[in-house]
C-alpha cells in the first residue's frame, strides 16, 4: 500500500472522520477458464489482467468515546490505468486479439471497478480493525 494523494482529518460531531488517498502495490484478476465459441470455432484459456497504477479513497470513522473505534465507512476506485491483458491460446482468435483485449479492459474499468471495490471492503474493514490505529492518531 502507498499514498497516492493528500490524506485529512476533520473532527465531527463527537468523532473523527480520516479520509485518504492509497494506492496498492498489486492489483490483479485472473480467469483461469474462459471458453470462447463462435461460428462452430472454440477456444479454451486463461486471462491475466494486472493493474499498474491504481488509486483509492477510503473513509474511516474514528470513535473517540468511551475508548478509540476506528472503522471503515466507505471506500472507492479512483483510478485504474496501466491495464496490461493477458490473453493465452486464443488460436483461431489470434485476429481478434485486440479487439478482446480492449473489451477486457473496458469491462475492468466498468464492471469489475464495482466486484473489486465489493471485494476489497471487507478485507481492508479487517486490516484496519487489527492495525490498531487508534495509537496512531492525535487523540
Amino acid at each position: 500500500v502507498h499514498r497516492t494523494g493528500d490524506a485529512d482529518l476533520d473532527r465531527v460531531s463527537e468523532g473523527l472522520v480520516l479520509s485518504a488517498h492509497l494506492g496498492l502495490d498489486v492489483l490483479k484478476i485472473d480467469y483461469n477458464d474462459y471458453d470462447v465459441s463462435l461460428l462452430g470455432e472454440h477456444q479454451k484459456g486463461k486471462i491475466h489482467v494486472s493493474v499498474g497504477t491504481n488509486s483509492l479513497w477510503l473513509k474511516l470513522d474514528v470513535q473517540v468515546k468511551p475508548t478509540c473505534l476506528v472503522t471503515l465507512s466507505d471506500l472507492k476506485i479512483e483510478k485504474l490505468d496501466d491495464i496490461n491483458v493477458d490473453i493465452t491460446n486464443l488460436g483461431v482468435f489470434e485476429n481478434l486479439t485486440d479487439e478482446i483485449t480492449s473489451w477486457v479492459t473496458n469491462e475492468v474499468m466498468k464492471s469489475y471497478k464495482n466486484y473489486i471495490e465489493k471485494t476489497l471492503f471487507p478485507e481492508l474493514s479487517k486490516a484496519v480493525k487489527d492495525a490498531d490505529l487508534c495509537h496512531y492518531l492525535p487523540i
